[in-house]
């Protein structure tokens, strides 16, 4: 059965993807200093929303920060394997593996790691580093609100305490693309495309967007996301209807993150793939021609600078 974290970036075969060319620093474009600059406590607190966006969540969820730490799904190498959990100071750029056999859809929240594994969603203290299964199944997209843990099993929202135990939520079938806010959990439908909005409990979903789309995000209280007709970025607030929805980026794209700093997104330029990065109404783009070629380029953004990963080739790590 194919699972929701391929085909969010549209794929059809399950497959793992390689991380290359990880650490693309571009925090002097986004006007900060180092990879995150210094962190104070709200700081610190806006790098975990940052840190588990849904964005993020999209993007396979292949990195996380906390403090000066950043962890992160290891595309192998002398010290680790395909699919560990490497921990990496980025004032210092040292790294060491933090977890052996991880997984990917990192997040944190109140100092612990929580991750999607082959087997289920582990949770890990930041101090020790010890993982502990609390729910086993073919899970992805793993997200926070409300206390309670939300996630995709085989197409279906499921949802648990913060500790992999039932609460009463009501399973929403046929799902992908999840965005999960504090108001409300959202989702594209498998058979129209169409995004879908519900209560934090399951309940009453009733159609929000009334148009087909590959995949979308939430921030602050903008929705933005990519029409499957057209491939252009488009954004609307959250309380109104589509009707309202602004073109931001004329251009077909895949991919889409952003932070108080921007959009990101791939699109071609100039006959090759590209990654790159637009004001939040989609002016003032730039491509970051050191990121190099790639078909798909995943971006995980924090308060002051971007990681982006090139999606290269792919194996088998999830069978």
């Amino acid at each position: 059965m194919k699972r929701e974290r391929l085909k969010v970036m549209g794929m059809k075969k399950r497959k793992r993807i390689i991380l290359v060319a990880c650490m693309a620093l571009i925090a002097g474009l986004l006007g900060g200093c180092g990879m995150l600059g210094e962190i104070d406590e709200k700081d610190q607190m806006d790098t975990i929303v940052n840190g588990t966006s849904t964005g993020n969540i999209i993007n396979w969820g292949y990195a996380a920060a906390y403090d000066i730490y950043l962890y992160l799904f290891s595309p192998g190498g002398d010290e680790s394997d395909l699919g560990d959990i490497v921990k990496t100071d980025m004032t210092t750029g040292e790294s060491s593996l933090a977890i052996k056999d991880g997984g990917l859809y990192l997040s944190i929240v109140d100092t612990y790691l929580y991750y999607c594994g082959k087997d289920g969603i582990y949770r890990a203290p930041l101090d020790t580093l010890v993982p502990e299964l609390l729910y086993q199944g073919e899970t992805s997209l793993l997200q926070f609100a409300g206390e309670r843990m939300y996630f995709l099993e085989d197409e279906t929202i499921r949802s648990t305490t913060m500790d992999g135990a039932p609460w009463g939520f009501a399973p929403i079938d046929g799902a992908k693309c999840v965005n999960v806010t504090d108001e409300g959990l959202y989702h594209i439908n498998t058979l129209d495309g169409k995004i879908y909005r519900s209560e934090l409990d399951g309940t009453e979903t009733q159609l929000h967007i009334d148009q087909a789309v590959d995949l979308f995000c939430i921030f602050e209280d903008t929705l933005y996301f990519i029409d499957s007709a057209s491939g252009y970025i488009l954004s609307v607030a959250l309380t109104e209807p589509v009707d309202y929805a602004k073109v931001i980026i004329q251009h077909r794209c895949s991919n889409l993150n952003m932070n108080q700093y921007g959009l990101y997104y791939t699109r071609i330029v100039d006959g090759e793939s590209k990654c790159c990065r637009a004001d939040l109404d989609g002016t003032n783009e730039q491509v970051f021609k050191e990121s190099g070629v790639s078909a798909r380029h995943l971006v995980c953004v924090f308060n002051e600078s971007a990681l982006i990963v090139e999606q290269e080739k792919y194996t088998d790590w999830w069978e």
